[in-house]
């Protein structure tokens, strides 16, 4: 038990924070009755994320196989954890295709009157932001701000939000700098939001 434990608290401390924060997001918004049995390949993937090295010798086959046989439940971690994994790898276009899946389902839900989904849509939301490109084409623009616009107020959004503030001050100028790109006339409105959330030192920024 104790070089168990020992190995546990090693992979955690390796993990980035990010994913320790939303592991537990995850958890604690999971009823307990509905948690499923994660993969048992899950927590070797996730320790994959810690170092680009790591994550280089994960084969797509091994990620694609996960993700398609995992349950509905541990779906959104499984699928985010591979979208990690192939950013990596430098396979932006697989991973942005899959944090885009991941926040459109948690838009989806929200849409229904749902939480979110999980923060782990909203996570993915900001990552499918900071890969796609500020001079993206107006179908992918307009997709990032629907999106966007039915994720961020949901419970799930708010709570990651509360729990790593500049995740939500990024995504707000990622916003406001995608509108503006593209002449939306959303874009004078989401820069307002986001100097309502931004630190000094955002302010500074390009």
């Amino acid at each position: 038990m104790p070089q168990l434990r020992h190995r546990l608290v090693s992979r955690i401390r390796a993990t980035p924070r990010y994913l320790v924060v939303l592991t537990l997001l995850y958890l604690l918004g999971t009823p307990v009755a509905a948690r499923p049995e994660p993969s048992s390949e899950l927590p070797a993937l996730l320790a994959a994320t810690a170092q680009p090295s790591s994550a280089r010798e994960v084969a797509d086959s091994t990620l694609k196989s996960v993700v398609g046989s995992v349950s509905q439940d541990i779906w959104p971690y499984a699928i985010l954890i591979s979208a990690e994994i192939h950013r990596q790898k430098n396979g932006t276009v697989t991973a942005l295709n899959e944090y885009r899946q991941l926040a459109d389902w948690g838009a989806e839900n929200a849409r229904e009157h749902g939480w979110g989904g999980s923060a782990l849509a909203t996570f993915a939301l900001w990552r499918w932001l900071r890969l796609v490109d500020h001079e993206a084409n107006e179908k992918d623009a307009r997709w990032a701000l629907v999106t966007a616009k039915a994720l961020r107020d949901s419970r799930f959004a708010q709570g990651l939000f509360a729990s790593l503030p500049r995740i939500e001050a990024d995504m707000a100028r990622r916003l406001a700098v995608l509108a503006w790109s593209n002449n939306f006339p959303e874009a004078i409105p989401l820069f307002i939001d986001f100097l309502s959330v931004a630190y000094a030192d955002d302010l500074s920024e390009d």
